[in-house]
């Protein structure tokens, strides 16, 4: 299953517009780093990049850098392509360029696996090509450019010449929340059970803070209990050597010891360009796979990363996607039995046996008994012999329907035994 909704990550939303943009740039004519976290395997990603180009009739080369000397990178460059390599002014990155046939583009392969010293190289050639395809763009005479991903931490990122025809673009924030419930649900494979269903896309979604692989861990544990849930959480934390005093090093100033913050500050940052690249002072976190933006939460930490901090943070972040997925569904449940009774026993039965405590409500409630909350709907239904001839399952389901209420207000996630048992109750209720 993940296998496809990564495939399907890149076929549309966010997926869908970082390729057309990318490809875009490309064929501007220009050079390309496509930087991402550890967590982000990109080989799909570069793939389908790769076929879109194809679509647009773009020439490109694969070299993997290994094969490369980092020392003599002109002179690799002129081996692996099979042009001379001359003395004199034959050196020159500009006739090298001339000597290039029948390309648009180079893709530099395996540049994440370069040490510090050989991605350094790399990017100081990177940066003397830019200046020469810029020249080339200004004469009409187009030079290759060439298109890599990489794992780049900060001060490697700070080196490299931004341009026209040079272009860094993050693999940030994709697929957002909702893209990834959506997916979920396109890809399961046992549609029989909606409950759980919908149950494990809306958590598993909330949860994995954009990681697939982090999906892929935690998928069949969604609906165990919060603690095996938080324990899956910590092992994949521990293999990804997410450690508390790592985390806060990597986040430093924004994890204050009075309050461990799940959900990073946001509201300071610019919107658009959160939504563009992660921000200056969390890029070495970004770079470990801590930290992910959503348009739906903002800029958080990664629930793994949460977890290992605070095992509190793992309930948070269920007890979140539950709120948009119980909630309407606890509204439906109520208003149904507020319709079968104002059915059976007229418009007054809100009121008729006893008020409503809150002002505001009672008022409501004599215009429109389908105002009728779940608090005073529950203490008529447990008390009234008269409401409850109605239907007997309606003063089980009010009362459940009342809890799961309390508990999500008072921020309290809920048990996925206690959601099966809720929609077992209605279903006896109305059918």
């Amino acid at each position: 299953m993940l296998h496809e909704i990564s495939k399907s990550c890149l076929g549309f939303g966010s997926g869908s517009r970082f390729l057309q943009d990318a490809a875009s740039k490309i064929c501007t004519p220009s050079s390309l780093i496509l930087v991402h976290p550890t967590t982000a395997s990109v080989e799909l990603v570069m793939q389908f990049l790769f076929e879109e180009l194809d679509r647009r009739r773009w020439r490109i080369q694969e070299l993997d850098v290994l094969d490369l000397d980092i020392d003599k990178i002109p002179e690799s460059l002129c081996s692996r392509l099979n042009i001379d390599y001359e003395a004199g002014d034959g050196r020159s990155l500009e006739n090298i360029s001339r000597k290039i046939k029948g390309l648009d583009s180079i893709h530099l392969t395996n540049l994440s696996k370069l040490d510090s010293r050989g991605k350094q190289n790399w990017i100081a050639f990177l940066n003397r090509w830019t200046i020469l395809l810029k020249q080339s763009v200004d004469s009409n005479r187009r030079a290759p450019s060439f298109v890599t991903s990489a794992n780049l931490d900060d001060q490697l990122q700070r080196q490299v010449h931004q341009d026209t025809v040079m272009t860094m673009i993050w693999w940030w924030g994709i697929p957002s929340s909702l893209e990834l419930q959506l997916l979920c649900r396109e890809h399961q494979n046992d549609l029989r059970d909606i409950f759980e269903t919908r149950w494990r896309e809306s958590l598993g979604a909330a949860v994995a803070s954009g990681d697939l692989e982090f999906l892929g861990a935690i998928w069949d544990k969604l609906t165990d209990s919060m603690d095996t849930l938080a324990g899956t959480m910590l092992r994949y934390a521990e293999g990804r050597k997410w450690t508390t005093s790592k985390i806060s090093q990597l986040l430093d100033g924004l994890l204050p010891q009075y309050y461990r913050r799940a959900m990073l500050p946001t509201w300071r940052e610019n919107e658009e360009s959160l939504s563009v690249s992660p921000p200056q002072n969390l890029r070495a976190a970004w770079m470990e796979g801590l930290v992910f933006y959503s348009p739906e939460y903002g800029c958080e930490l990664h629930a793994a990363a949460a977890c290992q901090l605070d095992a509190k943070f793992a309930k948070s972040r269920i007890w979140r996607a539950q709120l948009s997925l119980i909630l309407p569904q606890l509204d439906i449940a109520r208003s149904m039995i507020c319709e079968a009774l104002t059915s059976r026993l007229g418009n007054s039965w809100p009121t008729k046996f006893r008020p409503p405590k809150d002002d505001q409500e009672c008022i409501e409630v004599t215009h429109d008994p389908m105002s009728c909350q779940l608090g005073h709907l529950d203490l008529l239904l447990q008390n009234y012999r008269e409401l409850q001839r109605v239907n007997h399952h309606f003063r089980v389901l009010a009362k459940k329907a009342k809890d799961l209420r309390n508990d999500l207000s008072h921020l309290r996630p809920i048990s996925y035994e206690q959601y099966r048992s809720f929609h077992e109750t209605a279903r006896l209720a109305f059918n």
